[in-house]
């Protein structure tokens, strides 16, 4: 994971470092914080989250869409159960991971490519 993502994290959410900082440790409570979320939107039990939209479960990750179960995870769409990855895109169980679909690895532009897609899709239907 970004260490400097990472420490972003940590500052926005007035939390300690967790121990060790590399990749991040679901295991160690962030104390003390003082803010729970910020800027998500209609996620359920998550916690130290920033920018997250339909998740749920989730901990200590920033700007997921429709996720579940993440952990330490950032700027990824529709992932489970998955820890410490980034740009990441339906998968499942995945640690430590950057720029996978499908749990398979893949390139930026594939990702972006993704990503437009589905933003096409999502803004059709509303």
């Amino acid at each position: 994971m970004n260490l400097n993502k990472l420490k972003t994290l940590i500052t926005v959410h007035g939390c300690k470092p967790c121990a060790p900082p590399e990749p991040c440790a679901p295991p160690e409570p962030c104390s003390p914080c003082d803010l729970t979320n910020v800027n998500c939107y209609n996620c359920k039990e998550c916690a130290h989250c920033n920018n997250c939209f339909n998740s749920d479960f989730c901990t200590r990750c920033d700007n997921l869409s429709n996720s579940h179960s993440a952990t330490c995870c950032y700027d990824c769409k529709y992932i489970i159960s998955c820890v410490g990855c980034s740009n990441c895109f339906l998968c499942v169980n995945l640690k430590g991971r950057e720029n996978y679909i499908l749990n398979k690895p893949a390139t930026i532009a594939q990702i972006k490519q993704l990503n437009q897609i589905f933003e096409t899709a999502n803004s059709s239907t509303s």
